[in-house]
């Protein structure tokens, strides 16, 4: 988990050493700079926060973009390319030329600041949620639509940097979807899911008999009286790192927690609140040290807990191999808040 977290946890603190310090490496003595400033733009021209800019050939000059897009820092004197990425730079990434003079101030252009796409994107659509629509028609990037049975077979989906799936699968899930998707994401590409989609990864239930299933359901119902996590039949999590139950109730939450500095750093506060338009959403119950929470609600009323947890699950990648479940909807037409509008706006920049 640590590589992906340092792009979550650290980069926040990346602003301030761009502009204090701009070495070669550390035993260099600092070199003589201009300042390079401009805003991070989507490619339908939205304002992006959070997202890292660095000279390629002295990874210390370094900035991140603040909430509105904006960013400024010193770039040594000479010819440079500059990097503009989110994330580990595989999915999305931008490099410009620019020649810096001593105390020169360049302000870059819309055009050359935006971020563009490098990694391929899918997404399995659902009934309730349309995260596609914030991929394609709010940022302006690519991302092709896959059928559920395209998971029967690896070579459908090992193309793809990321898979995005949204809540109200279509189809049953099965033993060799499940496998397929932990290969998937074992061999550093990326899944994001939302609400009921978590059952892609814990199971829905579905690879046993009807009287089984039917066994299963009531032992549920049973564990659900008791508060205690009814664990899912398919799936390729364990029950032990991540386990959730439909008992999530419709409405408002207020003054939920932003654990991550990155996502306190994009929207400039510490507290948020998420509107929870339909009932019997999927509550985590049981969540493992490989998971990372991102946002909390430790509210005495609703105290729901974890809303929105990420994982690398492919401990071997440098890039990619990561897990992002949010508990809450991506719908924009469903009234999504600006601020889970920008929150999920960048977990699809930084998978």
């Amino acid at each position: 988990m640590k590589k992906l977290m340092i792009f979550f946890f650290v980069t926040v603190f990346v602003a301030s050493i761009g502009l204090l310090s701009c070495k070669k490496d550390d035993s260099s003595p600092a070199l003589k700079t201009g300042v390079v400033s401009g805003y991070v733009y989507s490619k339908k021209g939205i304002k992006l926060g959070a997202v890292k800019i660095f000279v390629q050939d002295y990874p210390s000059c370094a900035t991140v973009s603040n909430m509105n897009g904006y960013f400024s820092f010193a770039v040594p004197v000479g010819a440079h390319k500059l990097v503009i990425q989110s994330g580990s730079g595989h999915i999305f990434m931008s490099v410009i030329n620019v020649n810096i003079t001593e105390n020169q101030a360049v302000l870059l252009t819309p055009q050359q600041t935006v971020l563009n796409q490098v990694g391929n994107l899918a997404y399995v659509a659902g009934y309730y949620d349309k995260i596609q629509t914030i991929i394609i028609d709010s940022l302006g990037y690519s991302a092709t639509q896959l059928q559920i049975s395209a998971l029967d077979s690896f070579s459908n989906i090992s193309g793809y940097q990321a898979i995005f799936l949204n809540c109200g699968k279509s189809d049953l899930l099965d033993s060799l979807k499940y496998s397929n998707l932990a290969s998937f994401v074992a061999n550093c590409g990326s899944i994001y899911a939302s609400d009921w989609a978590v059952e892609y990864l814990i199971g829905d239930g579905n690879n046993k008999s009807f009287s089984q299933r039917t066994k299963d359901y009531n032992a549920h119902l049973s564990l659900k009286q008791t508060n205690t996590c009814a664990p899912k039949i398919g799936g390729f999590i364990n029950d032990t790192i991540l386990c959730a139950m439909k008992t999530g109730q419709s409405g408002y939450i207020d003054s939920i927690d932003i654990i991550s500095p990155a996502i306190q750093t994009l929207l400039g506060k510490t507290k948020m609140t998420i509107h929870y338009d339909l009932g019997a959403w999927y509550v985590i119950q049981q969540l493992g040290p490989q998971f990372t929470v991102l946002l909390q609600d430790n509210n005495l009323a609703t105290s729901y807990g974890p809303l929105a947890v990420l994982c690398h699950y492919g401990i071997t990648c440098n890039q990619g191999g990561n897990i992002l479940y949010t508990t809450f909807h991506n719908e924009p037409q469903s009234g999504v808040s600006p601020d889970v509008q920008k929150i999920l706006q960048y977990f699809i920049l930084n998978l």
